[in-house]
């Protein structure tokens, strides 16, 4: 593998950053400037290569750990480093434009919220949203883990908690680990249950939303709310 300062200026990664912008770069290109150098007989192209085939895609690449990078040659501690601080800075970004945009998102924008929190989780757990008569998050109370398929849903617990923050309706979010954010039989009757419930306490249930690895399925937008 030749060196990248052995090869044409408008094929190494910093240069053609500079000359056509970042925007112009590939997902191997833009993590070889982070990289930064490779060691003999693997550049940083090649480094930054060895590690999406490891990664097996950009974003199961935040996934991997300091250990698992370091087994790739030519990337050390210190490139490592700077690879989780990227995903680290740019998932804290997300939080932080979710959160300052509004305390009232859209289903698809909760959905982004929790993504991430729920990407690693191997049990389904439960999330309630609390909101003011603006529809605004004014409490979010990580409820309870189940298991990988099913979550003991306390209704006891669930409205203890509406009461005691006075709230004006409510959101549920769960999600399906490792399988389709589609609800199962259960969580349309449980779903169904809770809505009537807090309707006799004047609270209304706003949406039920399930999300999985890569897509969501809300009640409210699917008509069942």
């Amino acid at each position: 593998m030749p060196r990248i300062k052995d090869l044409p200026i408008n094929e190494r990664p910093r240069e053609k950053a500079l000359l056509y912008g970042l925007e112009a770069l590939t997902n191997i290109e833009l993590l070889a400037i982070i990289i930064g150098q490779g060691v003999k007989g693997h550049n940083a192209l090649d480094v930054a290569t060895q590690l999406l085939i490891k990664a097996k895609s950009l974003h199961l690449l935040k996934n991997l750990n300091l250990e698992q990078m370091k087994e790739i040659p030519g990337l050390n501690q210190i490139s490592s480093l700077r690879i989780g601080a990227v995903f680290t800075l740019f998932s804290r970004f997300e939080e932080d434009r979710l959160n300052k945009k509004s305390c009232r998102l859209t289903p698809h924008e909760l959905f982004l919220k929790y993504r991430e929190y729920f990407y690693d989780k191997f049990q389904e757990q439960f999330i309630l949203l609390l909101l003011n008569t603006r529809g605004e998050i004014i409490k979010e109370i990580k409820m309870y883990k189940g298991t990988a398929h099913y979550f003991p849903l306390s209704m006891g617990e669930v409205f203890a908690e509406l009461l005691s923050h006075k709230c004006f309706s409510f959101v549920i979010v769960h999600n399906h680990p490792g399988g389709e954010a589609y609800p199962s039989d259960e969580d349309i009757i449980s779903t169904i249950v809770i809505k009537d419930e807090a309707l006799k306490l004047k609270i209304k249930l706003k949406d039920h939303l399930i999300i999985s690895a890569d897509s969501y399925y809300s009640f409210l937008e699917n008509k069942l709310l």
